[in-house]
């Protein structure tokens, strides 16, 4: 198994940041003078991933152009100047190869990433929501990749939150305590209730799958009534299977950029970083 494959779910309209997402996608509105997706390939990279596959809708045809190499007139300006300005752009061109499939219709994370069953064939892969960005010493995916080689397993991203916040997640049932970090799954239950909530460890952005997923999804497939597709019914489908799920409690400071105050607040991060830098 190569772990090398990675799905950037990346269809979603945008809602809460209209009117600007009627023109630009949200995954490239800028944290500083980067667009948010840019973080997400750079951790990709630095975690050794080397292929990536986008599921986007036709009207985000804009994502693809970020990652295509520099137009003629724009290099040729450039070069006079002696600008070094595209080099971050140019380095994940250069090192990580990139696909899109489109998704017809919002059917839910599930169904995205049964649409790159084909891209991913046989192997575990990543899954990386581009609402999360992670910052750290250690790159949030590395860290679910270092224990999903080791135990031969699916690792999902967890963070501690607030209890009063917790009605907003998916939450995991521990079944085994590994180590600090590592945490065997007995179950998750989405969206609980305080008072129902096993844990205090939700789900996050990012997930390393056992191929066998595919499969949980279209089990779940059946039992729906064009509804969306949840990746954590196909998650609790494995689980009952038997086959083993971790959780790993990511080291880092993450920012739901998928609303405007978690935007703004990542900003503020990497702003406060690039004084330090």
């Amino acid at each position: 198994m190569s772990f090398v494959k990675a799905i950037i779910p990346a269809a979603g309209l945008g809602t809460r940041f209209l009117p600007i997402t009627k023109v630009i996608p949200k995954e490239l509105l800028p944290i500083l003078n980067k667009p948010a997706i840019h973080y997400i390939a750079k951790e990709l990279i630095d975690s050794e991933i080397r292929e990536c596959c986008l599921i986007i809708n036709k009207e985000k045809r804009l994502l693809s152009h970020y990652f295509l190499p520099t137009n003629a007139p724009l290099k040729k300006v450039l070069s006079k100047k002696k600008s070094t300005i595209l080099d971050s752009v140019d380095y994940l061109i250069d090192h990580l190869s990139y696909s899109y499939i489109f998704q017809k219709k919002p059917l839910g994370l599930g169904d995205a990433v049964l649409l790159a069953n084909a891209f991913v064939e046989n192997d575990f892969f990543s899954v990386l929501l581009p609402d999360d960005i992670i910052t750290g010493p250690v790159p949030a995916q590395k860290q679910l990749l270092d224990s999903a080689r080791n135990k031969q397993a699916s690792v999902i991203g967890v963070t501690r939150v607030p209890l009063e916040k917790i009605s907003s997640y998916g939450v995991i049932d521990v079944q085994e305590q590994i180590n600090d970090r590592l945490f065997r799954v007995r179950k998750v239950i989405e969206k609980p209730t305080v008072s129902h909530a096993p844990s205090d460890m939700a789900i996050i952005g990012r997930y390393v799958l056992d191929p066998a997923i595919f499969k949980a999804l279209d089990l779940v497939r059946l039992r729906l009534d064009n509804s969306e597709l949840q990746l954590t019914d196909a998650i609790e489908v494995l689980i009952n299977q038997n086959y083993p799920v971790f959780a790993y409690l990511i080291d880092g400071d993450r920012f739901d950029i998928g609303t405007p105050t978690g935007w703004l607040q990542a900003n503020e991060h990497f702003e406060q970083l690039a004084k330090t830098d």
